[in-house]
């Protein structure tokens, strides 16, 4: 008959080992936890606020000149060139100016809603990476990705358009 392994020693490591990993995992240090819990707070707010800021916009006898599609289209091409090495900044404007109206660049600030920076590493170890990995709706991805003169020249087309906004 063959002995039986003791597994007694391995208990105590193992124990470690998960415990840790629960506890790295709710203090959002591997992506969960309270780092997740805020970025879904963050996409509510966001969401609520601009959903509100649009309706106003409507009751105030504002319209759209672009579609929900082409809005998405440009806060897909906003988030692709802040994320390209280096940030196509130049892109980022071009596709920004193509709002004529508060209501189209709403509906772009809709449409980009809320994107984390630094792709799957951050999704994966997202607390240890937080410092490059922060969750930003459209104004701060602007604000982060844009140089003050990009950011300049863009206000300059919104008040000149008599867009009522500023990044």
């Amino acid at each position: 008959m063959k002995a039986q392994t003791d597994y007694s020693k391995y208990i105590v490591p193992a124990g470690i080992v998960i415990g840790g990993y629960l506890i790295l995992k709710n203090l959002g240090f591997l992506g969960g936890g309270s780092a997740a819990q805020n970025q879904n707070q963050l996409t509510q707010t966001s969401a609520a606020g601009v959903n509100a800021a649009i309706q106003a916009d409507k009751n105030a006898g504002g319209f759209a000149t672009i579609t929900q599609a082409q809005a998405a289209s440009s806060a897909n091409v906003i988030f692709n060139a802040g994320t390209a090495d280096p940030v196509d900044q130049d892109t980022i404007v071009r596709a920004l100016i193509q709002a004529n109206t508060l209501q189209d660049l709403l509906l772009m600030i809709q449409a980009f809603g809320t994107k984390q920076a630094g792709g799957a590493m951050c999704s994966v170890f997202g607390g240890f990476l937080s410092a490059v990995c922060g969750t930003y709706d459209l104004p701060a991805w602007i604000r982060a990705t844009l140089d003050a003169s990009h950011i300049s020249t863009l206000n300059s087309y919104l008040a000149g358009t008599g867009i009522n906004y500023s990044f």
